[in-house]
């Protein structure tokens, strides 16, 4: 079975994550590619690279894997049906198996949490590895707030945000709404950390910060007419700065490696902190 372009959604569950399959198919869609369905047991011995179901066995008789991804397949095909979709499971570490549809698919959609073989996705290695490791982009799903349409991207000007720029243009595309470009700063650490800092000068470092946005967006409005870019600038953490301009927001995109203000952004604490805290969906752009 070929993932190629498509868009694959990791499911663990009987009963299936409503919200996150549609995320996922509504993803699809709008790439105007197909999506897949995939369940890796984590339980069963031995690796087996997931692969496609087989839909012609009477659907009474599902059962086990095949129960779980056919009852996913059901929802989607009520829900969507014009959309190309298939299942696909496989046996063995979720990690690996994933990992290995990533070369090939276009993103690989999870939930924020789950049972099985996502136990603790967040908190847990499964996330940790696709975000750090796929080939592709990980989007990792939590519910939207309301009627939210904006996405926010950290941008810092090295070529992984430049790559999260991309990704959340396409976003800000399928949502409808304006792509905040967010930059974030701090000043040089001083020993006096609690006391004014006489030989910090704070308009010049903001002036250089607005600086390097520009730098890193180009001629990015002129180049995306349809899409509404508001640039932003803000002081403060990186983590914190990301999450709090992505509350009530539709999604928070950001790369999966940075420079500046987002330095390690995947194997340190900040994208930790992105992943547990922040209230939308968050896309990692490989």
């Amino acid at each position: 079975m070929t993932y190629e372009n498509a868009v694959v959604v990791a499911i663990d569950d009987e009963d299936p994550d409503l919200l996150l399959l549609d995320w996922a198919a509504t993803a699809a869609a709008f790439r105007g590619t197909r999506l897949v369905i995939c369940h890796v047991c984590e339980w069963l011995l031995g690796d087996l690279a997931p692969q496609r179901m087989d839909e012609h066995d009477d659907l009474a008789l599902r059962s086990g894997p095949e129960l779980v991804v056919g009852t996913a397949l059901d929802a989607v095909r009520a829900a969507h049906p014009g959309l190309e979709v298939s299942g696909a499971i496989g046996t063995g570490s979720p990690q690996r198996g994933l990992l290995a549809v990533a070369k090939e698919a276009a993103m690989i959609v999870v939930g924020a949490r789950g049972i099985g073989g996502f136990a603790g996705l967040l908190m847990g290695s499964v996330s940790g590895q696709l975000a750090e490791h796929a080939a592709c982009p990980v989007a990792v799903v939590r519910p939207v707030h309301g009627s939210a349409v904006d996405v926010v991207v950290g941008i810092d000007g090295s070529p992984e945000s430049g790559r999260a720029l991309q990704l959340g243009l396409a976003e800000a595309r399928r949502t409808g709404g304006t792509l905040i470009a967010l930059h974030a700063y701090r000043y040089a650490p001083v020993a006096a950390a609690y006391a004014p800092n006489p030989g910090i000068d704070q308009f010049s470092q903001r002036e250089l910060a607005e600086e390097n946005l520009d730098r890193a967006l180009g001629d990015v409005e002129e180049r995306n007419p349809d899409v509404k870019i508001e640039r932003r600038i803000e002081h403060g953490s990186s983590a914190a700065v990301l999450v709090a301009a992505a509350d009530g927001a539709a999604a928070l995109v950001v790369g999966a490696r940075g420079l500046g203000g987002f330095a390690g952004l995947i194997l340190g604490s900040v994208s930790q902190q992105v992943l547990r805290h922040a209230h939308c969906p968050v896309l990692v752009a490989h």
